[in-house]
């Protein structure tokens, strides 16, 4: 009987065993990797289920409580990508340099 405790990698263990008793034919074999691989299942539920309500526990951590929010939600924040657009570069810097000279004069 294969009983792991590792998390989602466990279930991708008893998966493929299951599977491999699955094509060898051996009845006996994928009873018990049937009912290994429902443990698992639900034992990794089970894990992920305390994972969420631990980011709950302290309500004064904003951090862990956001984090649990953005886990539930599957929130994923845009990728922050740069355009290849130069033009916007030289106006940016056609703006700053012009205030440039206003701020030394400011300064001395």
């Amino acid at each position: 009987m294969i009983i792991d405790t590792g998390g989602l990698g466990a279930v991708h263990r008893l998966l493929r065993a299951r599977d491999k008793a699955f094509k060898a034919g051996d009845r006996t074999g994928l009873r018990t990797a049937r009912a290994s691989l429902s443990r698992g299942i639900k034992k990794a539920k089970q894990d992920y289920s305390k994972k969420i309500t631990n980011h709950f526990k302290d309500s004064r951590d904003t951090r862990s409580l956001w984090q649990g929010i953005q886990t539930i939600t599957d929130y994923k924040p845009a990728s922050q990508t740069c355009d290849d657009n130069i033009s916007l570069l030289n106006d940016l810097n056609s703006f700053f340099a012009r205030l440039v000279p206003d701020f030394l004069e400011f300064g001395t």
